[in-house]
């Protein structure tokens, strides 16, 4: 039986010794695992920094946005409110220029009024004038009794008619009894003599 105890005994040994010699290599694949685990986590922890930092960065770029979006608000609404009061107040502009316009209008028409009248009053005094004239104006008899019936065109005057039809002003006058030569009108037919 002693035997069988030694024999077991030496059985228990070995085993006890294998087991030994196996808990150490798997203590060092667990401790060397664990130091793998320490790295990877502390790359996890600076990759979370980093991570942290950059969505810092991300919020504070936001909040500038943000800012400037509702600056960009605040003068869209200020121009919008500016516009507006200009909108409200071009019924009042348009009627204040009608009555402009219309003083202006008046005004002009009143300056046209007293040059019409003007001219009018001129026009009379002219008359008057080439009457008194007329009745002091006497034709002379000696002219031509030859020449040719000539009908007045546009822009004719006595002396260029006189030139084209070798005549003279004075025999003109005379046998068609003009006393005012700015009486010539265009399509009147006259005689002019020809010497």
């Amino acid at each position: 039986m002693m035997k069988c105890f030694l024999t077991g005994g030496f059985v228990w040994l070995a085993a006890i010794s294998a087991l030994s010699a196996q808990t150490r290599i798997t203590l060092a694949d667990v401790y060397q695992q664990v130091e793998q685990l320490r790295a990877q986590v502390g790359r996890l922890q600076l990759d979370m920094e980093a991570l942290q930092r950059e969505n810092d960065s991300l919020r504070k770029a936001l909040d500038i946005q943000g800012k400037q979006q509702s600056a960009l608000v605040s003068q869209c609404n200020q121009i919008t409110a500016q516009v507006n009061s200009q909108l409200g107040m071009l019924p009042q502009r348009e009627a204040a220029l009608k009555k402009e316009i219309y003083a202006e209008v008046t005004r002009q028409m009143e300056d046209l009024a007293k040059q019409t009248q003007t001219g009018f009053d001129q026009l009379t005094k002219a008359r008057a004038y080439g009457q008194s004239q007329t009745q002091t104006t006497t034709f002379d008899q000696d002219y031509p009794q030859t020449g040719v019936p000539y009908v007045v065109q546009p822009g004719d005057s006595l002396s260029s008619i006189a030139r084209k039809l070798n005549s003279t002003v004075r025999d003109i006058q005379n046998a068609n009894q003009i006393s005012d030569p700015r009486s010539l009108k265009a399509g009147d037919t006259i005689f002019v003599p020809q010497r």
